[in-house]
């Protein structure tokens, strides 16, 4: 089944009800159902167990693969699965001399990425990660162009392996980021102004919040330009933030996160929230009545950042839980007004 078909569908106890869910499903190519065996069960917890499903069968199709016949129909669909899940976890990252860095924010991902997979014109298969490298090692910023690799493979390699190699060597993929930066005093005008944005009234101030709680709190030094609420009713005022951001959000919305971290420029960072993802949708129902749902929707926020910016370490955002649970603890942790 191809990935954008897969679902897994939850059945009530007695089979008397069918619950599809598609977003990690279709992140992780997952056909499937899972019974409910106690009454209640809420989104949070099917998305946990679904990831860790989902995880566990990567790690078993890795293992899977050397029994498996090349060019077969079985193999081309693990392999697809494989460097699918991989690029879920790859950044290309500027760095402050100029190179361009591979990042990988996954073990697993990082296993997938160094399977030999790729036939070369020698006869000598090599991997993604050694590609990705290579790619890395060519692009000239100043033309926005990369020279042709060292390794030439083979004419006859996998489609699902080119088609990848062609999506994650794309030059739009490749961000550049800050190393320092002043801490704004206010939130700046794309934010203030988001009611008058298309935006509804509690949009506006569930992004007051969050970015005020993140720049209160964090312990980085990476400037955050601008946070919004992301709906199909307003998906269009991206344009407002930036020419290009729609046509982003609509190419990373496929993987069904409640943000998404995107780096336009040095001095450009946007952090997008999807108003139809549960978290947020919880979010915008609780946020300024249960500061513990303000708190979880702020640490999946910074996880996000954490996960896609490289000047943010684990230590970083270890300080921000800390910080974030002693504003919880002094009853601080409230919503702001836009």
């Amino acid at each position: 089944v191809a990935v954008a078909d897969a679902v897994v569908v939850v059945l009530s106890e007695d089979a008397s009800r069918a619950t599809p869910l598609r977003g990690l499903a279709q992140r992780f190519g997952l056909v499937g159902a899972l019974r409910q065996t106690q009454e209640r069960v809420d989104e949070e917890q099917l998305e946990r167990l679904i990831y860790a499903t989902a995880f566990e069968l990567i790690g078993e199709l890795v293992e899977r693969l050397p029994m498996l016949k090349p060019d077969t129909q079985e193999w081309a669909r693990v392999v697809e699965v494989l460097v699918e899940f991989a690029d879920h976890h790859i950044q290309l990252i500027v760095q402050p001399d100029g190179h361009i860095a591979l990042n990988v924010h996954n073990v697993l991902a990082e296993r997938v990425l160094t399977l030999p997979l790729f036939d070369t014109l020698d006869g000598t298969p090599v991997s993604g990660n050694r590609l990705l490298r290579e790619f890395c090692a060519t692009v000239d910023l100043r033309t926005r162009s990369a020279q042709a690799p060292p390794t030439a493979l083979s004419p006859e390699l996998a489609p699902p392996l080119r088609a990848w190699l062609e999506r994650a060597c794309d030059m739009q993929r490749i961000v550049r980021l800050p190393h320092q930066r002043p801490v704004p005093e206010r939130p700046p005008a794309s934010l203030t102004s988001a009611s008058q944005a298309g935006h509804s009234p509690r949009f506006a101030q569930l992004e007051a919040t969050l970015y005020h709680w993140l720049e209160a709190l964090r312990p980085d030094d990476v400037h955050l330009g601008a946070l919004r609420v992301v709906s199909p009713e307003n998906v269009a005022t991206l344009s407002a933030l930036d020419p290009i951001l729609q046509a982003r959000w609509e190419s990373i919305q496929r993987r069904q996160l409640p943000f998404a971290y995107i780096v336009l420029s040095a001095d450009s960072h946007v952090l997008l929230m999807d108003a139809e993802h549960w978290l947020i949708q919880r979010a915008l129902h609780h946020f300024d009545t249960h500061p513990d749902t303000l708190a979880w929707t702020l640490l999946a926020a910074y996880a996000q950042i954490n996960e896609v910016l490289e000047p943010v370490t684990n230590t970083h955002e270890l300080s921000f839980q800390i910080a974030l649970t002693h504003a919880l603890e002094d009853q601080r942790l409230q919503a702001v007004s836009p």
